[in-house]
């Protein structure tokens, strides 16, 4: 079974195939832990970075089409 990480990857290219340019944004439903708790939000963004940027086509084709939004709510 794949995880919630795989299942990103894998949409993130697919919009990235298609053209479009992709804006990652957390946006906590009040029920998880880590948003309110800065130093686990930074590891949760890390770790999913570092998903982004070990896609092998992340250097040719994602890296100037997949954005975070570092605004704060």
């Amino acid at each position: 079974m794949e995880n919630t990480y795989t299942r990103l990857m894998w949409t993130l290219q697919v919009f990235v195939s298609q053209g479009m340019y992709v804006i990652l944004d957390y946006q906590p439903m009040h029920t998880e832990p880590q948003a309110y708790n800065v130093n686990e939000f930074v590891c949760k963004w890390r770790v999913l970075m570092s998903y982004v940027m070990a896609l092998p086509n992340f250097q040719n084709d994602l890296k100037d089409r997949i954005f975070v939004d570092g605004e704060s709510t």
